[in-house]
């Protein structure tokens, strides 16, 4: 195909408007604040312009791209580092190349000006097996600095565009993302995000061949909010990205280059380093065939599946192919999520057990566009396992902390794709564990140092096991929450931080089938306070949230939490002699549609105690933005609950 279009179109015109930058003025380097007053940087530009190059030997997409960032105060000192991604497959490599980098300062009445040397300030580095990494820092950069970056990228990928996001974290004053293609190819627009973008599509006519250019600006663009409640922001925010749908050449019928998800299930399946992986004999493999052979269903996939968990470690590198074959796994013991997932897969097929690869994206590369197949979104690899009763069970046995069907929360997603040998079928997540908490308390009231002292009992089930073992092995950053959007429990963050909190005995830490027991000590300082006599105690102690999460009054996207969440407080409180209670917060129970989210608050006085129970319980992962308004009220009844006081006062 390239051969013929070459031929066609060589001599076609190559040429885009470029967009000038307005000249850096004294104004400019002397503004002190963004509209936004909470920027700590902006973008007053940030383009990128796209052409064809069209050479002897290939096509190439060429890429300029543009930006001007405005720096308010120091911690906007991070936007003057550089980081630029360039993907490598099979011999063809992104380039960059041209890269021109200036930082402007105002001083001492002039316009100063300090120049990026290339060769001295620029440097690669490799970030895995199919990317490198171009990295720079500007030069002389401080509060009020302007910089002034452009860079041009030649890429062989023409069939799959990058990306080009119009939002940033900071505000983007002006982004303009155009690119102009011959007509024989027809792309198709993939949007994303809610905010309005001026778009324009124009056939231009050449001399010989005509083109057709697209156009889309952003002016004046928010800020992205950091927001836990989502799987990954870059899914909301305004962006673009173009897919080769079609080519047609002169007296030519069309060529169809859109896949659907069963031709990339018979690629996947065909492959050597994938479908062939699993069918691979395996030799010198310490596994006991003999012994699996001799255990029922549940209790084979168990121990196929522990044996791959113990035995090989993730390298934390992502992707679904094992591109030097699982021989040279079973040798090193350390490979990817492919590599080890395809063991997986292989181990179990040949334990006769029903199974079948699922493909999918990891949870920080966010959501998998279901409607445009393409294999390069799919970086994340577990193995099916249909059950008779028409529920499923998703193995990943990356995670050596993580028991039989709990998968590590950066492989959750919202849908994958179950692989057959010439079918794709599009399955959406189900959660099959949830992150739990029961705690039992009892404090003492410790008057002369205004305290609560105590001591508790605390089990932890599911994902919060496991966030606590990874937390012992120091590996939080490997297979951890990633960020994960759950009611977990950072009260605990909190007690640590404000209080005195001492764990005296922990049990099944290593026994991941089992529930992890905690007993500790306490002393609470933060949620008690005294005023003359009268003693004020927060209803919620250090067990609950002090803030709604949800600020916005309204919301354009779902809120996602990443599994299921259940935590419940039981807790005691001695009543010092002397003493009696003038105000106690009233019992509540709240609960959304279809127990979707529940919280239940009540207090029992007991002679000369008072029992707290503190349950809040979110049931499903994903609440649209029609049920916003709803979930925003439960947490407001929640949070006013939670920030309410007992109240005692002297009898003597």
């Amino acid at each position: 195909m390239n051969k013929l279009l070459i031929c066609i179109i060589l001599a076609l015109p190559l040429y885009l408007t470029a967009q000038k930058m307005p000249k850096i003025d004294k104004e400019m380097l002397q503004e002190v604040q963004h509209s936004d007053s909470s920027a700590h940087a902006s973008y007053l530009l940030h383009n990128c312009e796209a052409e064809f190059l069209f050479t002897p030997e290939d096509i190439f997409l060429i890429y300029k791209i543009k930006e001007r960032i405005k720096i308010y105060d120091d911690k906007g000192l991070t936007y003057a580092d550089f980081t630029i991604p360039l993907y490598e497959q099979n011999n063809k490599d992104e380039r960059i190349s041209k890269i021109k980098a200036t930082t402007y300062n105002y001083t001492n009445g002039k316009i100063e000006k300090t120049e990026l040397h290339r060769k001295k300030d620029v440097y690669e580095e490799q970030s895995s097996d199919n990317w490198k990494q171009v990295k720079f820092a500007m030069p002389n950069v401080k509060a009020g600095s302007i910089i002034d970056v452009e860079y041009t990228i030649r890429s062989p990928y023409i069939y799959q565009m990058n990306r080009w996001y119009f939002q940033n974290d900071v505000p983007v004053d002006y982004s303009l993302y155009k690119i102009r293609a011959p007509k024989y190819f027809v792309y198709t627009p993939v949007p994303k995000g809610h905010l309005k973008l001026e778009t324009n599509k124009e056939e231009i006519l050449t001399s010989a061949h005509g083109e057709v250019e697209y156009s889309y600006v952003g002016r004046n663009l928010p800020a992205i909010k950091e927001d836990e409640f989502v799987l990954n922001k870059n899914d909301y925010r305004s962006s673009i990205k173009f897919e080769l749908y079609a080519t047609q050449f002169p007296n030519q019928i069309m060529e169809y280059y859109s896949k659907d998800w069963n031709k990339i299930a018979e690629q996947l399946m065909s492959s050597r380093d994938f479908g062939k992986q699993i069918k691979n004999k395996l030799k010198n493999i310490d596994f006991d065939f003999s012994h699996a052979s001799s255990l029922e269903k549940q209790e084979k996939i168990k121990y196929v599946y522990d044996y791959v968990r113990s035995n090989y470690t993730w390298n934390e590198d992502y992707g679904i192919y094992s591109r030097e074959g699982l021989k040279k796994l079973l040798e090193t013991k350390t490979g990817s999520i492919g590599d080890i997932n395809l063991l997986l897969l292989n181990l179990l097929k040949k334990c006769d057990i029903g199974v079948q690869p699922f493909v999918s994206k990891s949870r920080n590369s966010g959501l998998l566009n279901e409607s445009f197949p393409t294999m390069t979104d799919l970086n994340y690899l577990m193995a099916y396992l249909p059950n008779e009763d028409g529920s499923y069970m998703l193995l990943d046995a990356s995670s050596r902390f993580s028991p039989l069907g709990q998968i590590p929360s950066r492989a959750i997603n919202t849908t994958g794709i179950v692989l057959y040998d010439n079918r794709g079928e599009v399955t959406y997540q189900e959660s099959t564990d949830k992150y739990s908490i029961t705690t039992m308390a009892n404090y003492k009231i410790d008057l002369e140092n205004t305290e609560l002292v105590g001591e508790a009992k605390r089990v932890r089930d599911g994902y919060s096991a496991l966030s606590y073992r990874l937390s012992l092995q120091n590996e939080d950053n490997a297979d951890a929450d990633d960020g994960s959007s759950s009611e977990t429990d950072d009260d605990e963050e909190s007690i640590e931080v404000k209080n005195e909190y001492t764990v005296t005995a922990v049990e099944n830490t290593d026994d991941i089938y089992s529930r992890i027991k905690q007993e500790y000590s306490e002393i609470i300082r933060e949620e008690i306070n005294q005023i003359g006599s009268n003693i004020f105690i927060n209803a919620s102690l250090d067990f609950g949230r002090e803030e709604n999460p949800f600020k916005e009054e309204t919301r354009n996207y779902p809120v996602f939490y990443t599994y299921p969440t259940e935590i419940k407080n039981i807790v005691t409180i001695a009543i010092p002699e002397g003493y009696t209670f003038e105000s106690i917060p009233e019992s509540v129970s709240l609960t959304l549609p279809n127990k979707s989210a529940s919280f239940r608050y009540s207090v029992d006085q007991q002679q000369d105690k008072i029992l707290i129970r503190h349950f809040f319980t979110i049931s499903k992962v994903i609440f649209l933005d029609s049920e916003y308004a709803d979930l925003k009220e439960f947490y407001n009844r929640v949070i006013q609950k939670n920030n309410e006081k007992f109240v005692l006062v002297k009898t003597e």
